[in-house]
């Protein structure tokens, strides 16, 4: 699920969020759901065309356009030949952040601590994973084009290379800002951008005047040789989904299974927390509480009550790589929101991989 895919039932609105490397839950009611079919809007990269050379810095706005009509959010990610390109930065909105300047939020967008990890994986899938802005308070709208992120690349190699917008689940969307279907997924296109880097043509090499084989020498009958080294600091990255669902049936425990991937070739731990500092661990719609705390496991040894910071949060620990299965489980009593069965819940969740060598 894309950070601003947000699903709705007639009166009520539903989101999933995510931010940095924080997971979003969000749980919608048993219910027909309707999408928006608007045409005419389109993601784009600007400059389409970029003339440069290998070693330089180019940088490519993400710009959401839909004319007339009003949206409340907007997200993409961006598919890049990582055999030519290195992602270098990201930053919010363009020469100016249109979305933060009318009250909007960023999903998916990187913390500082989390930057040097979100470049490393998009580098190495050759993707920046979906970055999106959106209103939250079910009014706010834009209208015209405007800037989503900037991305700035390195040109690390000659023959060009070529930036795409894919569409998707994941990938790319526009939500409507119209009072009558806000907050409705609508029909989008997509234009990417082409690097402009020929190689240039190659220098004929003279044809090397053969030389005379030199008559060995003797070496020395011994000798002595120091070998030296120094140990590496190891690696360790962490890759969760940015968004999950969870069913909320009541009188039953619900659960979603979430994979994340470790990727290291150190000892490392595994956390599980909610930053919030009211009501942390529950799931909440901005007002209300479920009132049981969310419980996470792995399968094994290691369980979270994640309405007790006092446990710390580890989830799980291991050495080297690894594929971690993380069950979140929600009790759902029959008195919880007794007065409108399709309120959407919520909880933002941090994953942390901590090193242990």
């Amino acid at each position: 699920m894309n950070p601003i895919h947000k699903a709705s039932r007639t009166g009520h609105k539903r989101a999933a969020l995510a931010l940095g490397a924080v997971i979003a839950i969000s749980s919608f009611a048993v219910g027909p759901v309707f999408a928006g079919g608007s045409t005419g809007y389109d993601i784009h990269l600007t400059p389409s065309t970029i003339n440069t050379s290998t070693g330089s810095s180019v940088s490519v706005k993400v710009d959401e356009d839909s004319g007339t009509a009003a949206v409340s959010g907007a997200s993409a990610s961006i598919t890049f030949d990582n055999t030519h390109l290195a992602l270098t930065g990201v930053a919010k909105g363009g020469t100016t952040d249109d979305w933060t300047a009318n009250g909007g939020s960023y999903l998916g967008f990187p913390t500082a601590a989390a930057l040097a990890t979100f470049i490393a994986n998009a580098n190495a899938a050759g993707k920046i994973s979906a970055i999106g802005a959106t209103f939250l308070d079910g009014a706010t709208s834009l209208t015209g084009t405007h800037t989503i992120y900037t991305a700035t690349f390195s040109v690390t190699a000659c023959g060009g290379g070529s930036l795409a917008l894919p569409i998707g689940a994941t990938d790319g969307g526009i939500l409507d800002g119209s009072a009558a279907s806000y907050g409705s997924a609508v029909t989008i296109t997509t234009t990417g951008a082409t690097i402009v880097n020929p190689c240039p043509t190659a220098t004929p090499v003279p044809t090397a005047t053969p030389v005379p084989t030199p008559t060995p020498t003797l070496a020395p009958a011994n000798g002595t040789t120091t070998v030296t080294g120094t140990l590496d600091a190891g690696f360790l990255a962490l890759q969760c989904p940015t968004t999950a669902t969870i069913p909320l049936v009541r009188n039953i425990t619900n659960t979603v299974d979430l994979k994340c991937s470790v990727s290291s070739n150190i000892i490392w731990t595994m956390t599980i927390t909610d930053p919030k500092t009211t009501n942390k661990g529950h799931m909440t719609d901005g007002t209300k509480v479920l009132a049981n705390p969310m419980i996470a496991n792995n399968g094994a040894s290691y369980s979270q009550d994640l309405s007790n910071p006092a446990l710390g949060g580890l989830i799980a620990s291991g050495a080297g790589a690894a594929l971690q299965t993380i069950t979140l489980s929600q009790f759902v009593t029959s008195a919880d929101a007794p007065s409108n069965p399709g309120e959407s819940y919520g909880i933002a969740l941090t994953f942390q991989a901590i090193s242990g060598f």
